[in-house]
């Protein structure tokens, strides 16, 4: 009973230990710290160029006699300016990594030049000032430019073996007897300052990242609160930056236009002013009235200050009021929705929660409504002739039908038929179809699945998009498999997928596919042409600047499957396992027993990628072999270290442009 008792007395709770030295031995990343404090070294090695010059003139004015060993003092006086112009040239490396490892041995061999030059010096006193006041600059050197911790680690341990032999060599060339003992000591406590200063900067980055997040959460909140937001300068008037929306609000570019010019009257650039004036304590909202090209707004302007500028939410208020009037409703005040000016307009019910109301869900329909007509993409009901024997493919969306748009062919998509229009699986659909509509307003490519329209049914709310029908098309997949593509035909398909996304990532802001994969890749043939592919299959796109988790697992990228940072990456990693596909005729990272349960196939994708194994299986029969080189780039784990789509395209068309007869 006493052993237990003691042995409860001793317990330790190891794993909050290693955490806390994880978080003591954190560094920022080295990017971070580059931008932020490199320009401290090129400063110091400016001083020391400038103290070595100095050195020189010394030399030239008494004459080489003031060293002992005067080839030695020179020697060490050259490698000391030599070393102060190399790390001057760092500052203009663009790999922080090389800049972060070349600065620690720069520095170091520095260290020998300045401590051997001093050494060699025949005057004494001159010897010993210079010998010890360097060393202490050169320890101090990782404080002053804050360096990261393993970098100051590194230089601090190398200097306890570099101050023995220095002293060990002045001892040496002056037959003296200094002692070891102190600048030992000295090196010691600089190592515990770097630990100091090591905590400092990741306070100091941590802090920046919580604000910058602060940031990004507040302007995120304004952005779906409104339909319009700005930056505005500390005037209260100049537009530092504008977004779409209200470029597309006043139909011009509002950046470094002024605010007051969209203002009726100079009442309202008044209010204005005591408005933003007041803001400055706390947030303010104006109710005023834009004025653009003659024609009047009411609009609320919501404004908060933000270290020297104004963030400006513009949401605009009379169609709102006016289009629930006719529709013979209440005015109903729903939380983030947009008025018609930009994509958000028509996710009203894909950015909702799931627990919608039938008046929500009606809402939408008639903001939707009002869109297209304004826009002219919206269809009447009565201009479409159906044919329900004529279904071209279904899914878990619903179905993709043919019809006749005014004796046209056309292919209609529509959600599956439910008797409760409001019911989670209903509306996850049409937050689906409405996702796919809100891309296809802004698309327009031969590469890209064409969009004419789409009916938009209010109660109960129902979308179908009006696309282009691919006549006798096939997927990608079957195109592949079933019919032994040529590898011509191989590469031209790849060049027209990476043709369409690059249209997609030219736009501003770029628009994500998020879900290329084989089955979303229309195939036409023609005898005379050949193979024509289209992209198809918006429902997962998204402007660039939003997180989601969407797509295939067997194409998704690493950082999608992570909830990290999603960029134009994610697309090009999908389009490298696409190339492994084309050129293997296999689905990547599938194993060979047919039996495997999708949900264990899934968890084993997802583990891989938590563990950045993204590595695909080559040893297969490669039709197309001169595609591996660009698939493995596109497949990089780092999203930094993939080409941008625009490079992948150029590359395939240089490289097969004598195989398909194309110009580069």
């Amino acid at each position: 009973m006493a052993s237990t008792a003691s042995a409860g007395c001793f317990d330790f709770d190891y794993e909050e230990l290693s955490r806390k030295v994880k978080g003591f031995l954190r560094s920022p990343p080295v990017d971070w710290n580059s931008k932020k404090f490199f320009r401290y070294n090129t400063a110091l090695y400016a001083c020391f160029f400038l103290y070595s010059l100095d050195c020189v003139r010394v030399c030239l004015a008494e004459g080489p006699d003031i060293y002992v060993h005067s080839a030695m003092g020179l020697a060490f006086l050259a490698l000391s300016l030599a070393m102060c112009l190399l790390g001057i040239g760092l500052a203009w490396c663009e790999d922080v990594r090389i800049k972060e490892i070349g600065s620690v041995v720069v520095v170091v061999l520095l260290s020998v030049g300045i401590l051997m030059e001093s050494s060699c010096h025949a005057d004494v006193s001159r010897r010993h000032r210079t010998f010890f006041t360097m060393r202490a600059i050169l320890n101090l050197w990782p404080v002053i430019c804050q360096w990261r911790l393993w970098p100051s680690l590194i230089y601090g341990v190398l200097g306890i073996p570099i101050d023995t032999l220095m002293i060990a060599a002045q001892n040496m060339l002056h037959n003296e007897d200094t002692s070891f003992l102190l600048t030992t000591v000295f090196a010691i406590m600089f190592v515990g300052t770097y630990f100091q200063v090591s905590a400092r900067t990741m306070g100091l980055y941590s802090t920046e990242q919580e604000l910058r997040s602060e940031k990004e959460a507040f302007e995120g909140l304004l952005a779906m609160l409104c339909d319009a937001v700005a930056c505005i300068g500390p005037d209260w008037d100049t537009i530092l930056q504008s977004d779409c929306r209200m470029d597309s609000l006043t139909g011009q570019s509002m950046t470094g236009k002024l605010l007051s010019s969209c203002l009726a009257g100079d009442e309202e650039r008044t209010r204005a002013r005591d408005a933003f004036a007041s803001a400055i304590a706390r947030p303010a909202l104006l109710p005023t009235t834009f004025t653009v090209d003659g024609e009047s707004s009411k609009v609320d302007l919501f404004i908060v200050h933000r270290k020297g500028c104004f963030l400006l939410g513009i949401r605009e208020v009379s169609e709102r009021l006016a289009r629930n009037a006719t529709a013979g409703m209440a005015p109903i005040q729903l939380p983030g929705e947009s008025v018609f000016v930009d994509d958000d307009q028509v996710s009203d019910i894909s950015e909702r929660p799931m627990s919608m109301t039938t008046e929500h869900i009606l809402a939408s329909g008639f903001n939707v409504t009002h869109l297209g007509a304004r826009e002219h993409w919206l269809i009447e009901e009565s201009d479409l002739s159906w044919d329900d024997s004529d279904v071209l493919g279904s899914g878990g969306f619903g179905v993709v039908a043919g019809a006749h748009f005014h004796g046209s062919l056309v292919a209609v998509k529509t959600v599956h038929s439910s008797s409760d229009s409001t019911s989670k699986a209903s509306v996850d659909r049409q937050k689906s179809l409405l996702s796919e509509l809100r891309m296809f307003r802004h698309l327009r490519h031969p590469h890209l699945v064409s969009f004419f329209g789409a009916c938009i049914q209010v109660a109960p709310f129902q979308v179908s998009l009006v696309l282009e029908r691919i006549e006798g098309g096939l997927t990608l997949s079957r195109f592949i498999n079933g019919l032994s593509a040529s590898c011509k035909d191989r590469r031209t398909c790849l060049l027209h997928v990476c043709s369409g996304i690059r249209y997609m990532h030219s736009l501003s802001p770029a628009i994500l596919h998020k879900d290329i994969k084989p089955s979303n890749v229309l195939i036409q043939y023609f005898a005379v042409s050949g193979v024509f592919a289209k992209l198809s299959d918006f429902g997962l796109s998204h402007h660039l600047g939003k997180m989601t988790m969407s797509g295939s697992l067997h194409y998704m990228a690493p950082e999608v499957m992570c909830r990290g940072q999603q960029g134009t990456g994610v697309d090009v990693f999908s389009l490298g396992r696409l190339m492994y596909f084309v050129s293997t005729s296999c689905i990547p990272l599938t194993t060979t027993n047919n039996n495997t349960n999708m949900e264990v196939e899934a968890s084993r994708i997802k583990a891989r990628a938590m563990d950045g194994q993204i590595e695909v299986d080559w040893d297969k029969l490669l039709v197309l072999e001169d595609c591996r080189a660009i698939a493995e780039e596109c497949m990089q784990l780092s999203p930094s270290a993939r080409p941008c789509i625009a490079e992948v395209h150029i590359k395939l068309l240089c490289r097969w442009h004598n195989k398909l007869a194309i110009s580069p």
